[in-house]
């Protein structure tokens, strides 16, 4: 709720670039690189399990309530934060199905 009452979409137009590679990173590499840790650990099921679906949840709320405390544009995080839970929409299944 604190994010999405500070959201504010357009103002991630102004840093296009930034908000792709920090959803690309959050929502992509960073469940690639849990599972290519989990292989090369030789974690169990359940262990590796935990590890993807913890890599590929969304960006905390609590990040925009952070940041617009501590004088960053909260409106920008508050998108991004945003898109980062519509985004894990698609990556907590990936991560949890494909990847596992």
């Amino acid at each position: 709720m604190a994010a999405g009452a500070g959201m504010q979409l357009a103002q991630l137009q102004h840093a296009r670039v930034l908000s792709a590679a920090v959803l690309c990173v959050r929502h992509l590499l960073l469940p690639l690189l849990a599972w290519a840790l989990a292989r090369l650990l030789g974690l169990d099921a359940t262990q590796a399990a935990v590890l993807l679906a913890f890599s590929a949840l969304p960006t905390a709320s609590s990040c925009y309530v952070l940041a617009a405390r501590m004088g960053y544009n909260g409106a920008y995080v508050g998108g991004l934060v945003t898109l980062s839970t519509l985004l894990g929409l698609a990556s907590l299944p990936l991560a949890l199905g494909v990847l596992r």
